[in-house]
């Protein structure tokens, strides 16, 4: 499409004046993109209709459509090109950049958040541990630009569907090492697993659950745990996991993790995993609605770590109404409407859900629930009212029942 090169052509001759020093390549790609309002002068339905039309397209990256539903690209330059990212329904993990550039909302608009990562130890190449660090989020909207970089680390999750991305971006930038994936509470991932036995080992581990005893598999994935590194022992687990369903299924390899890593490593490893099904189960959740409102609130669920922080992405989106109940509000419609693993029609756990949403500190939601009902009967009920808390604690929803910090992870 001319409208692409032209923008393609303005980035070459910036990035050429600049002696093609990738340093200077976030700023110029950002300029372009700002300069050429292309938001304005064209469409995603009109990049749809010229691939399916044409007969020629630029050479196409990530063909496996990895980053993408699909990635189209749109102009190749010198060591940089240009591509329009079309997205349906996979939210983004939170990850960092191998490369440099900018990306622009092209259609539809989307919730960024922004982290950081503090490592502690582990390999630079495949696994590191330590803390994920919630940065700060923002609704991003159809022109908006963000600038590209290593130290870029944020996840996005798009509203509309189908949402489009235009990036202006170079190749794997020289030096800068992994693309990491990183995941709450503290892991940072290569999820480009390219160690040809690692691979295979891994594979050969996911056809032993699919096909032997329970009992062969787990002895088997013992073994593969004790002689190790962090790496592959989390790969295993991930593995088992979502094979078993449970840690309680999966308790000897488990055990094989802390004979070999110890239990603060397991214990970050464990707390990985169980972020991650919340986030599918999240993921899930959005995918059952079609209404912005709902899938914004589900979009929040992803990344979004506490209620102080959607309280502010409420505000921000309804500036006509109280966060605090506007965000109670569009809670329990969604868990209403959706299946997410929440019963609001039974009225106390009806009661309870709002409470969590009120409180300020772990255990204070008896306190808000003895407004609702009466103290003697909340007294009467508390073994119950917790562990019904408890359960809740673990659906999609946990994020809006931390007021500010970070949950302590469980132990072994």
């Amino acid at each position: 499409m001319r409208i692409f090169a032209e923008l393609g052509k303005a980035v070459q001759r910036e990035y050429k004046r600049a002696q093609f020093a990738v340093r200077h390549f976030p700023k110029i790609a950002a300029e372009a993109l700002q300069k050429a309002r292309i938001v304005e002068r064209t469409s995603s339905n009109e990049v749809v209709e010229w691939v399916l039309k044409t007969s020629t397209l630029p050479p196409q990256n990530d063909l496996a459509e990895s980053f993408g539903e699909p990635p189209i690209t749109v102009y190749r330059g010198e060591h940089f090109h240009i591509e329009v990212l079309f997205w349906v329904d996979i939210p983004t993990t939170v990850h960092g950049h191998g490369f440099s550039g900018a990306f622009q909302a092209f259609s539809g608009s989307r919730l960024q958040t922004r982290h950081h990562f503090e490592a502690a130890f582990g390999s630079p190449q495949t696994l590191l541990l330590g803390n994920l660090h919630f940065d700060g989020a923002e609704c991003l909207h159809p022109g908006d630009v963000v600038e590209i970089s290593p130290a870029l680390v944020h996840s996005v999750v798009h509203l509309e569907q189908p949402s489009a991305t235009l990036v202006v971006r170079t190749g794997s930038d020289q030096n800068v090492g992994p693309q990491f994936d990183y995941r709450a509470p503290g892991l940072a991932i290569d999820p480009f697993l390219t160690n040809e036995i690692k691979l295979r080992q891994i594979q050969t581990l996911r056809l032993l659950c699919r096909t032997a005893p329970p009992t062969q598999a787990l002895s088997r994935a013992c073994e593969l745990i004790a002689r190790s590194d962090e790496d592959t022992s989390f790969r295993a687990l991930e593995l088992l996991h979502s094979h078993f369903g449970t840690f309680e299924n999966m308790k000897s390899a488990v055990q094989a993790c802390i004979a070999k890593h110890g239990e603060n490593t397991t214990r970050t490893l464990l707390a990985t995993l169980r972020e991650d099904r919340r986030l599918r189960a999240a993921a899930a959740v959005r995918r059952q609605t079609a209404n912005l409102d709902e899938r914004f609130v589900a979009a929040i669920l992803h990344h979004v770590p506490h209620r102080k922080a959607a309280l502010e992405l409420i505000k921000a989106r309804f500036p006509k109404r109280k966060e605090a109940l506007a965000l109670e509000q569009l809670a329990v419609k969604l868990a209403s409407s959706v299946r997410c693993g929440v019963n609001l029609t039974d009225p106390v756990t009806a009661a309870l859900f709002k409470a969590k949403l009120r409180t300020q500190s772990p255990g204070d939601e008896l306190r808000v629930l003895a407004r609702v009902f009466s103290p003697a009967e909340v007294q009467a009920g508390r073994t119950t009212l917790l562990k019904l808390s408890k359960a809740l604690d673990e659906t999609v929803f946990a994020p809006l029942f931390r007021a500010t910090e970070q949950p302590p992870m469980e132990s072994l």
